[in-house]
């Protein structure tokens, strides 16, 4: 069974892969609206965990979320195939010296999460 799993995962992987980033683009935008139209449950889900982190909860914030995450779960797919050149392109990082100590101190960093997101009420390591 994890023979298959591996091999569909290196398929989707190499699709995923060689789609130019534009129709990647499209993609998410087709999945994440489909997710967010049919998924009632899980936009309450994301109201609810938007609104502990304080501000003004907005559709458009809660669609974000959803694009977020399938936009994540792609790149999940095709970054395995990607080299450092490229993972190093598609990171934005406004203070590296904060990824650095994070890093050095052992913490794990999800960067497309902390990129996108930051809640008052969870702590990140470095924010002061």
């Amino acid at each position: 069974m994890d023979t298959i799993g591996q091999g569909l995962f290196f398929v989707a992987a190499l699709v995923l892969d060689l789609l130019p980033e534009r129709v990647g683009k499209l993609l998410t935008d087709c999945i994440s609206a489909g997710c967010y139209t049919l998924c009632r449950a899980r936009r309450a889900n994301v109201r609810a965990n938007l609104a502990a982190c304080g501000g003004t909860v907005t559709r458009r914030k809660i669609y974000r979320v959803f694009r977020t995450h399938t936009r994540n779960i792609i790149e999940m797919f095709a970054s395995s195939r990607w080299s450092d050149a490229e993972i190093a392109r598609r990171i934005d990082l406004d203070d590296r010296n904060l990824l650095e100590a994070a890093l050095a101190a052992g913490a794990a960093v999800n960067i497309g999460v902390v990129a996108q997101f930051v809640c008052p009420v969870i702590p990140f390591p470095g924010r002061g």
